[in-house]
């Protein structure tokens, strides 16, 4: 989903929906690259995220800048503190036990 960035305030984010609130004149079958984007904003060129490993990191979008007319965002990767893997190795081992109690109740063996 395309994201967008208010030129002169840098609010942050707007989508289509947002936009057509602003602008009811944009009609509705306007939509992806027929989008007529409002002058007061600007479309944030998407980049995929990096790799990186979520059981010990974790990754955030800066606030959009622009570059040459162009609006993009950088990613960051975040560690996570000790604390904070074991918390989610513990959110885990709580999701596995559950599942398997739903499995076992769901397939009874005989």
């Amino acid at each position: 989903m395309s994201s967008y960035i208010n030129i002169h305030s840098l609010a942050y984010p707007f989508y289509e929906g947002d936009i057509r609130l602003l602008h009811p004149e944009i009609r509705e079958d306007q939509t992806g690259d027929t989008f007529p984007c409002p002058p007061e904003f600007a479309l944030i060129e998407d980049t995929a995220p990096p790799i990186y490993d979520g059981n010990t990191h974790w990754v955030q979008k800066s606030m959009p800048f622009n570059i040459n007319g162009v609006w993009k965002y950088q990613w960051s990767i975040i560690e996570l503190t000790a604390e904070q893997i074991a918390r989610n190795q513990l959110g885990l081992e709580k999701y596995n036990e559950i599942e398997a109690l739903i499995n076992a109740q769901n397939n009874p063996t005989s």
